[in-house]
């Protein structure tokens, strides 16, 4: 038995062919070929998802951008429109002649009193404003109104407004409980005696 022992660690020693591959090679081949896979992957992934992030960041600023141009365009043509409304309704025949009635047939006059309240009360639904009102300068007052009632302070300050023949825009200030915060004046009455 010792002597089998001696042949076969004998054999191994006596220079043998190796056939076999290093051990070392053998262990770390697969892992370093699954290791430089994953990295690949990896970086692919990371790759591919900085290039979405900034494709997506890009398409919502320009999403951001249009929309404000959008809104920009938006809000300046809705003034416009609104400014063209208080020009077509200070120029309206029928609205002059109704106030000129109304001012020469004195106050307290039904019959033109309620011709131009109808006035108004049309244009508020037509336009859609939340108010419209008709404010006589020299008192100060609201003669005419549909829709929200203005506070004191947002009729003093529209009647204080000088407006000319052409619409203008007035802020209406904060502390109002109305919730109107802005006013389109003009002078309606630049025709009538």
């Amino acid at each position: 038995m010792a002597t089998e022992k001696a042949s076969l660690s004998g054999g191994a020693l006596a220079g043998a062919p190796d056939t076999a591959p290093a051990p070392w090679r053998a262990r770390w081949l697969v892992p370093l070929v699954f290791a430089a896979f994953v990295a690949g992957v990896i970086a692919l992934g990371l790759a591919l998802h900085l290039q979405a992030k900034r494709s997506a960041e890009q398409s919502a600023w320009d999403s951001l951008r249009v929309t404000s141009e959008l809104s920009a365009h938006s809000l300046d043509t809705w003034l416009a429109e609104r400014t063209a409304d208080a020009d077509a309704i200070g120029t309206s025949a029928l609205l002059v002649q109704a106030l000129g009635h109304w001012r020469h047939a004195g106050a307290g006059h039904a019959d033109a009193e309620s011709l131009l309240l109808r006035h108004v009360e049309r244009m508020q639904h037509f336009y859609a404003y939340r108010t419209v009102a008709i404010i006589d300068r020299q008192s100060g007052a609201v003669a005419f109104s549909s829709g929200a009632a203005l506070d004191a302070g947002q009729t003093g300050q529209l009647a204080r407004t000088e407006a000319g023949s052409r619409a203008q825009w007035i802020e209406l200030g904060e502390g109002s409980d109305t919730g109107l915060r802005l006013g389109l004046v003009r002078n309606i009455t630049d025709g009538v005696q």
